[in-house]
């Protein structure tokens, strides 16, 4: 089945359901390009079958890309503050001063 991106953000539940239900492929695709599929984790699949599964795909070509990471996974440090406090309606001012109209 093929689906434009617009038509799948607006109802990616409905899709991934019927992926669920009826398993198979869904094609989704720029204006007509195709970019990505999504398909169906077959039943009771593990991580094994999955990595292998990725292995497949990669050998016959197709590009994989991990999960970025999420930015609580990161550990990045507290962001330090510099400079005196400002009063929420200076930074407003700030803040609409910066945006061209």
């Amino acid at each position: 089945m093929k689906v434009k991106i617009g038509e799948l953000k607006a109802h990616l539940s409905k899709y991934v359901r019927q992926l669920r239900e009826g398993g198979g492929t869904i094609e989704v695709c720029l204006r007509e390009d195709p970019v990505a599929y999504l398909s169906a984790v077959p039943p009771g699949a593990d991580h094994g079958v999955m990595d292998e599964t990725i292995m497949s795909l990669q050998r016959s070509g197709i590009r994989v890309q991990a999960a970025r990471k999420t930015l609580e996974s990161v550990n990045l440090p507290e962001p330090l503050v510099t400079g005196k406090p400002a009063s929420n309606e200076a930074i407003v001012d700030l803040m609409r001063r910066e945006r061209d109209w």
